[in-house]
């Protein structure tokens, strides 16, 4: 198994804990969307589509002729994988179907909305920004032997859960590694065919110049690793990563070999041409519901099983204030039962005293 680490934007450790997540999201209704060419009279076809992270879950039906459709409709489902976000994306229908706008929630505030109606603005699309998947990458720097300059080795092994462009992904990955003179190199892997989940296991060695006085005082910069899709006349940007190098606290922390996510583009401004949106106005109401189990590895339940499973017989104290039980109300519940059953009148004392002072 492979090691990863935590911090910046590395992927999040597996441990052996199961994560079971249920999602039941309610897509209510949209209003004050933009007109087809910018105007209000020019009406649109309009459905949503639900994804986690860029993978298309469901969609709604489409709403005709309108710039404030009501959807209505509710859709519930098992996570079937670890992801980021919660987007919801509206679409106008037409020859050639336009994005309007997301909705995007990280995971981690789900629980923010979980079971209210809630109105979220809906935000421009910027391809550049649209990356899901991750890659991992070894840093290792070490003496060159014959000139005593520094090395730095990449190793690129294989990235996974790469967007699709229009269906596949042949991705490619750029390595560039820039010095604090403002010197750049670049490397570029081979591309690999139809797989969003490629496997590069590439290296590559970048070397610092000569240590004589002229360049004493240049350092490694930055290290940046940009993932393409290998297309005919322009290729599509997938995603980066960006690794400081610069002093010897970010080295030792880039050498944590471990799974990165991938980021968007930096400074990267340029939106969607379709869209119009009035970030202001546009809006969506949703509601969610999301629930997290935990499920522990079989033998954590061993003690659990052997108490549940021990005689009947077996005298319990249930006023003992020091007693381990599932939980507050079963302690509660089976005080009153043994009250009931037994009839003893005075025992509603000690059930006041323990309720009052526990």
């Amino acid at each position: 198994t492979k090691n990863i680490a935590n911090g910046g934007n590395m992927a999040d450790v597996k441990t052996s804990v199961r994560v079971e997540e249920r999602l039941r999201i309610k897509i209510g209704e949209a209003k004050n969307l933009p007109g087809r060419n910018n105007s209000p009279g020019n009406l649109r076809d309009v459905y949503c589509v639900l994804s986690l992270d860029q993978e298309e879950i469901f969609r709604t039906s489409t709403i005709e002729r309108t710039l404030n459709p009501f959807f209505g409709e509710e859709f519930h489902f098992s996570v079937p994988r670890r992801f980021r976000y919660l987007s919801v994306y509206v679409y106008d229908h037409e020859k050639t179907d336009k994005v309007l706008g997301k909705v995007a929630i990280k995971r981690q505030e789900l629980q923010t909305y979980h079971n209210k109606d809630h109105w979220f603005p809906i935000k421009a699309v910027n391809p550049n920004t649209e990356v899901q998947g991750k890659i991992y990458l070894e840093v290792k720097f070490e003496q060159n032997m014959d000139s005593q300059n520094e090395k730095l080795l990449i190793r690129l092994n294989e990235c996974s859960d790469l967007t699709l462009c229009n269906g596949c992904c042949d991705p490619f990955a750029v390595v560039t590694v820039r010095l604090t003179n403002g010197k750049v190199e670049t490397r570029r892997t081979k591309v690999r065919k139809k797989t969003n989940s490629p496997v590069f296991d590439e290296m590559f060695s970048f070397e610092l110049p000569n240590s004589d006085d002229k360049y004493r005082n240049i350092e490694w910069g930055e290290l940046v690793v940009t993932i393409y899709h290998d297309a005919p006349v322009n290729n599509i940007f997938l995603g980066e990563v960006r690794v400081a190098l610069s002093g010897q606290q970010q080295q030792a922390h880039a050498t944590n070999n471990a799974w990165y996510f991938l980021q968007p583009q930096k400074n990267q401004e340029k939106v969607s041409s379709s869209l119009y949106l009035d970030e202001n106005l546009s809006s969506l109401r949703l509601k969610i519901h999301y629930t997290v189990d935990h499920v522990f590895p079989s033998h954590m339940y061993n003690d659990l099983r052997r108490l549940l499973l021990q005689s009947p017989s077996t005298k319990v104290n249930l006023f003992k204030p020091n007693i381990t039980c599932i939980n507050f109300y079963f302690y509660s519940r089976n005080k009153m039962v043994i009250f009931l059953v037994s009839k003893f009148p005075n025992y509603i004392d000690k059930i006041y005293v323990l309720e009052k002072f526990n």
